[in-house]
């Protein structure tokens, strides 16, 4: 799919990381951007394993990411994530 958003970076999570069940390490962040105009619209994305540093998000930066969305399954509820997998600058 080709899903992007476009905005300004207005939060960034702390880093989380842990052992999957196989037994793999695996870590993630999640960064807020914001669009410009009188209706604002707000998506909260997570970037995984050496991503992280290869993108190198910053606060209060423009950024275009490039985005996988994918629903999970948990003890009968439905959960989004949204993964990106590129990020432009403006």
């Amino acid at each position: 799919m080709g899903n992007t958003f476009t905005g300004r970076v207005i939060a960034i999570m702390d880093e989380r990381s842990g052992i999957s069940k196989n037994g793999s390490n695996w870590r993630e962040r999640e960064y807020v951007i914001e669009t410009d105009g009188q209706y604002p619209k707000k998506c909260a994305f997570k970037v995984k394993g050496d991503n992280i540093e290869k993108f190198n998000i910053k606060q209060g930066e423009t950024i275009t990411a490039h985005l996988d969305i994918d629903a999970h399954d948990w003890q009968g509820k439905w959960f989004n994530e949204v993964v990106a997998w590129r990020i432009d600058r403006a």
